[in-house]
């Protein structure tokens, strides 16, 4: 636990380092970047599927659903600097000799910096620490 949290605060540090040395000429900046100070940037994405299978010969069957869901929102503090937050929820449900559900969810602080003045894109690196609740079930059927 103590390598984890002297890991993480390094990485931190590390990212601080990185912004302050890129800092540039912020007025000329600011006009050429989609990355600029007082923007905000946000997204949403997920997943469903769905799958079922057979095996004749043991005669046994298969199914299977899934969901994922990730909300994350921020701001631009400084230019190609982002913070914000992550979202996530994910579930699985597998269905065959017994029923294995399987949850998670995850929420934390996110920090973004993007290396490009470009206009139109940019390589990117983010950290987002969290906390996470995971949750398995088990129900065996008794055939």
């Amino acid at each position: 636990m103590k390598q984890l949290l002297v890991l993480v605060f390094s990485v931190c540090l590390l990212g601080v380092s990185v912004t302050k040395s890129m800092a540039q000429d912020v007025e000329k900046e600011s006009v050429e970047t989609a990355f600029r100070n007082g923007r905000s940037l946000s997204g949403f994405s997920g997943s469903i599927s769905s799958g079922s299978t057979k095996n004749t010969s043991a005669d046994n069957k298969t199914k299977s659903n899934r969901y994922r869901i990730q909300v994350s929102s921020g701001k631009f503090i400084k230019d190609r600097f982002n913070l914000g937050f992550n979202i996530n929820l994910e579930r699985e449900n597998i269905e065959d000799d017994g029923v294995r559900t399987s949850e998670d969810f995850f929420i934390g602080p996110k920090r973004t910096c993007y290396f490009s003045k470009s206009k139109i894109g940019s390589m990117f690196v983010s950290l987002t620490p969290g906390f996470i609740i995971y949750r398995d079930k088990r129900i065996t059927s008794q055939s």
